[in-house]
């Protein structure tokens, strides 16, 4: 990913695909977290596309999405 049009781009790909929908992009704007979230729903499990913000080679994962607000996100909380 070389911009975050891109990483938007890419994770509504990945929703198209895989059958789940896109409910939430969390934008990282300060000095942490240092990676942005696309957040995908598949009938109420939810689940993250993230990818680190300032590298140039950047790395992208999936992982449960992360609780900004103190609250619990995913199937756990």
């Amino acid at each position: 990913m070389t911009s975050l049009r891109e990483f938007r781009r890419a994770c509504h790909e990945v929703a198209r695909r895989t059958g789940g929908r896109i409910v939430e992009f969390r934008i990282a704007d300060g000095v942490t977290p240092n990676f942005h979230q696309g957040v995908l729903d598949y009938g109420g499990y939810r689940l993250s596309i993230v990818c680190t913000r300032d590298r140039t080679e950047p790395v992208v994962a999936v992982a449960e999405p992360r609780a900004i607000d103190g609250t619990a996100v995913g199937r756990h909380g």
